[in-house]
């Protein structure tokens, strides 16, 4: 996976919340938020005359099994850091289909600091 972190900069200010006007009544599960947030982020980037930032490009980090659908439909690959009770309650099958065969839409992770940032070339 490439993921290009040059831009990290970009994400000062960013902040986008479910009752943004753009996407109010389109929160999680839909991908809108991070749809709008990519968008947001690749006007800067082509200001500064770049290439865009593709959702394949992106790592999400999310908490919540709808946070974790909504990445998958945005096109990127999820860090996912539940709540240990969630992962109770879903069998092996179902973390399976979020997660995809070889983790090909994302990971779980028990906590933050287990994030190695050099499996994506950070």
């Amino acid at each position: 996976m490439n993921i290009r972190f040059q831009f990290v900069f970009l994400f000062d200010g960013n902040i986008i919340t479910a009752d943004n006007e753009t996407i109010k009544g389109k929160g999680k599960p839909l991908p809108f938020i991070w749809w709008l947030g990519l968008d947001t982020l690749n006007q800067k980037v082509k200001a500064l005359g770049e290439e865009e930032i593709k959702p394949e490009e992106c790592l999400i980090f999310e908490d919540a099994i709808p946070g974790f659908i909504s990445g998958k439909r945005a096109g990127g690959y999820v860090i996912w850091v539940p709540d240990s009770h969630a992962l109770e309650l879903l069998d092996k099958k179902q973390i399976s289909e979020l997660v995809g065969e070889e983790n090909q839409h994302g990971i779980i992770l028990k906590s933050l600091e287990e994030f190695d940032p050099s499996k994506f070339g950070l």
